[in-house]
């Protein structure tokens, strides 16, 4: 598909797209990383094609991966869910978490295939979004970076927003209890870009999820420290990071496995499997802290997976594990935790997350905690926590159905607009959208491979998989 007869950017920057109520665009997309790419891949590939902008801070795609994050920095994505449209992630082992620089050397790579650079307008953000009236949004933009040669501020009306600025915009740090006393750094895992950063011993990492596996891995078999302290309310899964030693060679990994057992055995069995399989797992590593927890939805905590390669290092006291603790009061030179322990620690490190930026939309707000677009209403059904009820037209594409596969949630959800823009859904009954919420919210929600059913069954239609073009 060649672009050059269907570029909305060069109509909305000469003023003739967008410029009123009365001629909207089809739809703005607000980031150019993995899921506003394959969104706007969705949107411009049908007959006749939508009209669709997309707008990116920096001049290239990838979002975060594009140099934001360190080098090291790892999620939990599965490799061969990259590759949705057919467009070969590039390989190396282990195969099955994707590092910051293949991920950006996918987005380039999808980008070329799809024509999509002239799609974007590079350098701009998004300063405001208004509803003028459901399915039609008032958007103001703005140059973001300083000194362009053609900068573009301007009104642009749109009958859709797609939000696809993900989960990790502004580093969370949370507020320690006594911090102001400590006598040494406290810093996020995002602001370490190199291994060599990290003291010879005595660190504190305190976090749940793969940043904090990153920086353990860092520190123990990178920088080769001693006397690593992992603090976690949370345990960790103790799956190995690749499941049976051949199988990823085939592109299969634990996350892959999920996918296929929630199709097609019922939830219990699944869950059951996991949690077995975890606990005989670790008892013959001999890592107790590694034991999940067994209760409802326990199963949704499979991607806190720690590496296989690290069971060395904890066996010979390298680093130990703190499960379901936290941090009571910095005092000076220690850190007390909630179990009574007192540490003593060279550094601080806090891989706790990341906030999204929403104060452009409407009833949005500033990076915090962890604001509302990423813990959306789990009461709903998934086609509405994407689809805003009170605000008709803006989706929300990469907080509405978890981080696990970027690119393949992106692709059902993009379709799932698709459709609504060209007329084509009929929503649910009241009985069906019951069913819905009892059956898959309470379950299935950021689960991989169970989107597309989610969708289904609220009337989404002919939803095309993984590798179709």
């Amino acid at each position: 598909m060649k672009s050059s007869t269907l570029n909305t950017v060069d109509k909305v920057v000469s003023g003739d797209a967008g410029t009123s109520a009365e001629n909207p665009i089809d739809a703005l997309i607000i980031g150019a990383g993995p899921s506003g790419m394959v969104s706007l891949r969705n949107l411009l590939r049908d007959e006749p094609p939508l009209s669709v902008l997309a707008i990116e801070r920096q001049e290239g795609p990838g979002g975060i991966w594009t140099g934001h994050i360190p080098e090291y920095s790892t999620l939990q994505d599965l490799v061969c869910e990259y590759e949705c449209h057919g467009v070969k992630f590039p390989r190396r082992e282990p195969q099955r978490r994707a590092s910051r620089d293949q991920v950006a050397e996918f987005c380039e790579a999808y980008f070329k295939e799809f024509h999509l650079h002239e799609h974007v307008l590079w350098q701009h953000d998004v300063a405001h979004v208004e509803m003028v009236k459901p399915m039609l949004h008032k958007v103001d933009l703005r140059p973001f970076v300083e000194g362009l040669e053609k900068p573009v501020s301007r009104t642009v009306y749109t009958r859709s927003v797609l939000v696809c600025t993900g989960h990790n915009q502004v580093p969370y740090m949370p507020k320690f209890p006594g911090q102001e006393t400590a006598t040494f750094p406290i810093i996020h895992n995002n602001n370490i870009r190199d291994p060599k950063e990290l003291p010879d011993s005595d660190i504190v990492v305190v976090g749940a999820g793969p940043s904090a596996m990153d920086i353990i891995q860092q520190a123990c078999l990178t920088n080769e420290s001693e006397n690593v302290h992992l603090v976690a309310r949370s345990p960790h899964w103790g799956a190995p990071d690749m499941w049976w030693p051949s199988l990823w060679k085939f592109g299969w990994t634990d996350l892959h496995l999920c996918r296929v057992l929630y199709r097609i055995l019922p939830i219990f069995v699944v869950d059951s499997i996991l949690y077995f399989t975890h606990f005989i797992w670790a008892l013959i590593q001999g890592v107790p802290e590694w034991r999940p927890p067994f209760h409802e939805g326990a199963s949704a905590k499979v991607g806190y997976i720690l590496r296989s390669h690290l069971v060395p290092a904890y066996k010979k006291g390298q680093f130990k594990i703190h499960n379901g603790c936290g941090i009571k009061v910095i005092d000076g030179d220690k850190v007390i935790l909630t179990d009574g322990t007192i540490l003593t620690p060279k550094m601080f490190v806090a891989a706790t997350g990341w906030s999204t930026e929403s104060s452009y939309l409407p009833e949005g707000c500033e990076a915090g905690e962890y604001d509302s677009l990423a813990a959306a209403d789990i009461e709903r059904p998934l086609y509405l926590r994407f689809y805003d009820q009170d605000y008709p037209g803006i989706f929300y594409i990469s907080v509405a159905a978890g981080f696990i596969t970027y690119t393949e949630n992106a692709s059902y959800l993009s379709q799932a607009v698709n459709q609504i823009l060209r007329g084509t859904w009929t929503p649910p009954s009241a009985d069906d959208i019951k069913k819905n919420t009892k059956e898959v919210v309470l379950h299935h929600i950021t689960l991989p491979g169970l989107i597309e059913n989610d969708l289904e069954a609220a009337g989404f239609k002919d939803l095309r998989g993984k590798n179709y073009r």
